[in-house]
């Protein structure tokens, strides 16, 4: 019973996304290569692809990182199937992406039976967490002289305007702050209940978005507050799959009402559909282009780089935009490197990190890992290259986090 009410939540979302994608999105930005080419036989492939792999998420449902997974299957897996059945898009590169996840998600271990952990490490990561918070909110002042953004239509030129805030180390240290050491101290409050400290760490993400004009920073905020919620109840999945649905309704029916189009842009286009439509551009491009062999990563200093511009504004120009960088995630920047050789190696090195990752959360409050694992998970697969993640993006660091902390009651919040 309990996968049957999943399952049909589930098909009731995917319906309502391709609802969306064909009567909203292609009609609206059709000037992003969002086109409708419906294919039947592409699309009940795709009802069995979305079949198989909510029920390997299902059998798994007790993995620590379950929810996470589920996430990933809805923001970014569902839209890639929609894709490639209204879209008439390639049936490898599909097979590619879904064969990936299956085994990213088959691979990653519930648990160790040992772990190696710091013992007692949590005031010492508190205190770095805090003075490097302190560091970037002081290099974000002065850098940008005070000035501030609030309205996200200005966000684009506040950071052309102050990219001096991003100079040198900062180019690292900002995005480990927004990402991971901000986020864990609000999670830990949170987590400890003090009233006082959270809401000063959550106007403390928030002007770390004022000065430094990264709104995606602020999902964490929701995030943290979501998972608190979601595992006072049993069935935390089941409460996933309820917001997905009333989220879907809420804003479908604030645009049908005549809403503003934005808000539709914003949480519906940008959270769905580009991720997932990039993946496929990426492809399209790089299947006929040369690979870029990570000539612009970590063998730059081997390997000639073959484009006059980043991979990121290559593929913003071939949309129209080379003003844009448009980025990509796990499977799409894994076959810009190699093709189908860069996704194997990319899943294999996903696996890999899952599981230190499972290996490190012992002991360790199941809201707590969640709220600090959402950002990098995601934007690993979803927004960024897996070595740009690990070390600009803040994984690493995450990592090293998890080997401080030793809770031992972990399945209470």
């Amino acid at each position: 019973m309990k996968y049957l009410i999943e399952i049909t939540f589930l098909s009731v979302i995917k319906l309502i996304l391709e609802y969306v994608f064909q009567y909203y999105i292609t009609d609206v930005f059709a000037y992003e290569l969002y086109t409708f080419n419906y294919n039947h036989n592409k699309y009940i492939v795709g009802w069995i692809v979305f079949i198989v792999i909510h029920l390997i998420l299902y059998l798994k449902r007790k993995h620590p990182l379950n929810i996470l997974f589920l996430i990933l299957f809805i923001i970014y897996l569902i839209p890639n199937i929609i894709l490639y059945g209204y879209s008439n898009k390639n049936t490898t590169f599909f097979i590619a992406i879904s064969v990936s996840f299956i085994i990213i998600f088959l691979f990653t271990k519930k648990s160790f039976n040992t772990t190696f952990k710091f013992k007692d490490g949590v005031p010492i990561i508190l205190i770095i967490s805090l003075l490097l918070t302190i560091v970037v909110i002081l290099n974000l002042f002065i850098t940008t002289k005070g000035h501030y953004v609030l309205k996200f239509d200005d966000v684009y030129a506040h950071r052309l305007k102050y990219s001096s805030s991003f100079a040198g180390i900062f180019g690292y240290l900002n995005g480990w702050v927004a990402r991971v050491f901000a986020v864990f101290l609000f999670a830990w409050n949170v987590y400890k209940k003090n009233r006082l400290n959270t809401f000063l760490f959550m106007f403390v993400i928030a002007s770390i978005y004022a000065f430094s004009g990264h709104k995606s920073i602020l999902t964490s905020i929701v995030m943290v507050i979501l998972f608190y919620n979601i595992y006072k109840f049993n069935n935390y999945q089941r409460i996933i799959l309820i917001s997905a649905f009333l989220v879907l309704i809420s804003l479908i029916s604030y645009s049908a009402m005549g809403g503003n189009i934005k808000i539709g842009s914003l949480l519906l286009r940008r959270t769905f559909f580009v991720p997932a439509n990039l993946n496929y551009v990426y492809y399209d491009f790089f299947s006929k282009n040369e690979y870029i062999y990570w000539s612009n990563s970590i063998l730059k200093r081997f390997i000639h780089y073959p484009y006059p511009l980043t991979a990121t504004h290559m593929i913003g120009k071939y949309l129209g935009h080379p003003e844009m960088g448009a980025n990509t995630g796990l499977i799409g920047s894994a076959f810009m490197h190699a093709g189908y050789l860069g996704v194997i190696i990319y899943t294999i090195f996903s696996v890999i990190v899952l599981n230190l990752v499972i290996f490190l959360s012992k002991n360790i409050n199941l809201f707590l890992l969640t709220a600090i694992l959402y950002t990098p998970i995601t934007t690993m697969f979803i927004n960024s290259d897996f070595f740009t993640t690990m070390l600009t993006h803040g994984f690493i660091i995450l990592i090293f986090i998890l080997f401080f902390i030793d809770e031992k009651n972990k399945n209470k919040t």
